[in-house]
């Protein structure tokens, strides 16, 4: 018959863990100091360099984004930052869930619902700008309820134009439209009924509808329109501030649409 062996004094137990894990930082500390010492070895120049190439050959058309995977890198590489793609709780998506839903025209009606500085309409014009970049001849006009909140898609084109790399797609850049060398173009136009008509884009985004009058956006149903190399896309977003606003309405109205609802 074997003896139990008899179990450590907790004290003992608590003094070994604590040097494991001491042990353990040391290692991550020394780690992490090799990893600075061959980052500070390198030439800063030729890691420009290589930024440079990395995102010049994603603006390619052959490495259009084909999944989720592709197109949260895309956009990682070409403006450094990742669209948050956990949802906050059960009732809730996030952002990037939109984001793929309107890039890849999974369904042709959407709304999204999110606080003022969610990124709505950044993340919009950064679909406007991938769209038009790697699909010739597309077209995508932007509205709101007024052109001053309109122009805000306009400003983030205009400064990435600021960028080398962004910059290169452009053949002509204006205070309200956006030409493409491979024949796409973008365009603000008001969120109003006259605004609105006469637009026939592949994408058509309507911004802070919260402000805009429901008959504006009743004109907007037929606005975009597909091809047989473009899927429609008709893509709403605001904030939710009164019971009785234009978004309230459109919630409402969604499930007689088949309209997609994203929270976040």
């Amino acid at each position: 018959m074997t003896s139990k062996k008899p179990a450590k004094p907790k004290l003992i137990q608590l003094i070994e863990e604590e040097v494991a894990n001491t042990k353990k930082i040391e290692l991550e500390k020394a780690h992490a100091q090799v990893l600075l010492e061959k980052i500070q070895s390198l030439d800063l120049e030729k890691l420009r360099s290589i930024r440079t190439n990395l995102r010049e050959q994603t603006l390619q058309s052959i490495n259009a984004p084909k999944t989720p995977e592709e197109l949260h890198k895309c956009v990682e590489i070409l403006w450094g930052i990742s669209i948050p793609y956990i949802a906050c709780s059960d009732d809730t998506q996030s952002p990037f869930e939109w984001f793929c839903t309107v890039y890849f025209g999974w369904e042709e009606l959407t709304v999204a619902i999110a606080s003022r500085a969610s990124g709505k309409t950044f993340s919009a014009s950064i679909v406007h700008y991938l769209l038009n970049t790697f699909n010739p001849a597309f077209t995508s006009r932007h509205a709101a309820a007024n052109r001053e909140q309109a122009s805000v898609a306009a400003n983030y084109l205009r400064s990435w134009a600021l960028d080398d790399v962004l910059d290169n797609v452009w053949s002509f850049r204006g205070n309200s439209e956006a030409k493409w060398k491979n024949g796409s173009n973008f365009k603000i136009v008001t969120g109003s009924v006259a605004g609105v008509s006469s637009q026939h884009p592949f994408l058509a985004v309507w911004d802070e509808i919260e402000f805009w009058k429901i008959e504006a956006l009743e004109q907007t149903w037929a606005v975009p329109i597909s091809s047989e190399e473009h899927k429609k896309r008709w893509a709403a977003i605001s904030t939710r501030q009164r019971i009785w606003g234009c978004m309230s309405w459109l919630v409402e109205e969604a499930p007689k649409r088949n309209i997609k609802v994203f929270k976040w």
